[in-house]
């Protein structure tokens, strides 16, 4: 059976919850470290798209350069500014 992206998922999450039963956690504390993961999963994402979006407008820019100038962003460095 090929692996899936979705079975991988599924596995993640039951290797994840059965950590937490093995520490104990009341379902209050699970749902505060629930909370705090979900954040931090959310600007993880945020800060994909916005890497991603750099390196697309900097590939849009390098296609249409001409052999004259230079295009006028750089993706590595807006992304170093994004992080910083």
């Amino acid at each position: 059976m090929p692996h899936s992206p979705e079975l991988a998922h599924k596995t993640a999450e039951v290797l994840a919850l059965r950590r937490i039963v093995r520490m104990r956690l009341t379902a209050q504390q699970t749902a505060s470290a629930l909370d705090a993961l979900r954040a931090l999963q959310k600007a993880e994402k945020a800060a994909r798209s916005q890497a991603e979006k750099a390196l697309d407008d900097e590939k849009r820019a390098l296609l249409s350069a001409t052999g004259d100038a230079p295009p006028a962003s750089n993706s590595a460095q807006r992304k170093t500014a994004l992080t910083s």
